[in-house]
């Protein structure tokens, strides 16, 4: 199932787009909407949506302006501008940053659709094809992806499909790569942030377990002091006692 997150300003435009794409496609979900730019890059952020369709022009953040922030942490997005004749000088700035194309209003349903079913066939071609070993790119491209969202629930199988691998290809080059596995490499960007959380006498443990997402308190104590050979209550006190 692909995901698609839907960025424009008229509200009646997002619920026809919307009609237009789940009366043609099965395999797509239409996951939210956004009215400005600003609030498509941290829907963005939270769906991690393989497509993004967005207005040229919207207010807060315009759509190029909200495709360049969006591929900082998301570079495997395709993206599809819709714009005016008139605005397509201003359009053409976004080529470099890798937009997959632009559409010109008034557009129909069918070209929308085609341009959809043009990312999903190179997608889906991608992903039957011999998988050949990671390349430090790819390597550094999932690294980054985890290290800015591995507070959503982000899934080993969410970042397979953004690299357009198997889950389980991408499980085992990517603890080739980095030494660990997929679980254990968030559970140590966690712990590593909740040690700089710890330093704030003032911040509760357990306020700290849920703010990392971790299920309760014990949980987080038995992963920290697995780490770190202390639990956090004394990783803190050490803290304190280093500075007295």
């Amino acid at each position: 199932m692909y995901k698609l997150l839907i960025a424009e300003d008229e509200e009646l435009e997002r619920i026809a787009l919307k009609k237009i794409i789940e009366s043609n496609f099965s395999n797509i979900n239409v996951v939210n909407s956004a009215k400005n730019g600003e609030e498509a890059v941290n829907l963005a952020r939270t769906y991690m949506p393989d497509i993004l369709l967005i207005d040229i022009r919207m207010p807060v953040k315009n759509g190029i302006e909200a495709h360049k922030q969006i591929i900082k942490f998301h570079p495997t997005i395709k993206t599809i501008i819709i714009t005016a004749h008139s605005e397509f000088v201003y359009a053409q700035e976004a080529i470099k940053y890798n937009v997959y194309d632009f559409l010109l209003k008034p557009v129909s349903p069918s070209v929308i659709c085609n341009c959809i079913q043009s990312i999903i066939s190179s997608t889906d071609k991608i992903t039957t094809t011999v998988e050949t070993p990671f390349s430090q790119e790819i390597i550094n491209q999932c690294l980054n992806i985890i290290e800015l969202n591995y507070l959503n629930d982000l899934s080993l199988a969410d970042i397979a499909q953004q690299v357009h691998l198997s889950e389980k290809y991408f499980s085992r080059y990517f603890k080739c790569k980095t030494g660990h596995t997929f679980t254990q490499y968030v559970q140590m960007l966690k712990i590593n942030r909740a040690k700089t959380l710890l330093l704030n006498p003032n911040m509760p443990i357990f306020r700290i377990a849920m703010d990392l997402k971790f299920s309760d308190s014990a949980y987080f104590t038995k992963v920290f002091f697995k780490h770190e050979g202390l639990t956090p209550r004394q990783y803190r006190q050490q803290y304190v006692s280093n500075k007295l």
